[in-house]
């Protein structure tokens, strides 16, 4: 089965972010939720022992920044209209930690150290697009960016027979600590 993991937004923001995409590419809206893949899709047989070495880990929430709106061409899925996230450390952290845990069960997608060189965080608002179109959905956007907001879920996600991504785990990602507070003065 083919097998991926991904950020999602707050509920609130996933209502906006997938009313847009309803709009701008309904066929692939239908097909997943608003999110920022983490982990590109690999093909297991051991999804059980997937979910089990993720769950083991001890994720910390991440700080996303959703900075700009721009489109990339791709091969596989045309123009891509999406909002960009940079990378931070700790997006990266997250990242590669995530690659690491589920390496030796992956029977196939990118090698290790060529996933890490091209990730490219961002949110998909449409793909199949051919270059005009996303260029005039990219002029029609209303968004206000930059949209920043704190991950605390990761999802698996499995894909069925129909392309659809289905979501049977989900792992919540621990708070930032926040700082004693100083004691007053007298």
């Amino acid at each position: 089965m083919l097998v991926s993991f991904a950020l999602v937004p707050p509920a609130s923001l996933s209502t906006t972010f997938a009313a847009l995409r309803a709009q701008l590419d309904p066929e692939h809206a239908a097909k997943t939720i608003p999110h920022l893949t983490m982990k590109q899709p690999f093909e297991t047989d051991q999804l059980d022992d997937v979910r089990a070495c993720v769950a083991a880990l001890r994720l910390p929430a991440v700080a996303i920044d959703l900075r700009e709106a721009g489109v990339f061409d791709t091969p596989q899925f045309g123009a891509v209209l999406h909002l960009h996230a940079p990378r931070t450390p700790a997006l990266d952290a997250l990242h590669l930690t995530l690659l690491h845990a589920v390496a030796h069960l992956a029977h196939s997608g990118p090698r290790l150290e060529v996933e890490d060189r091209v990730f490219y965080p961002h949110l998909t608002l449409a793909q199949g697009l051919t270059p005009a179109r996303a260029r005039e959905a990219l002029a029609s956007l209303t968004l206000q960016l930059p949209i920043a907001f704190e991950a605390r879920e990761l999802v698996m996600g499995v894909r069925d027979e129909r392309g659809v991504w289905n979501r049977p785990h989900s792992f919540a990602l621990s708070a930032a600590p926040t700082a004693e507070a100083a004691p007053a003065s007298a």
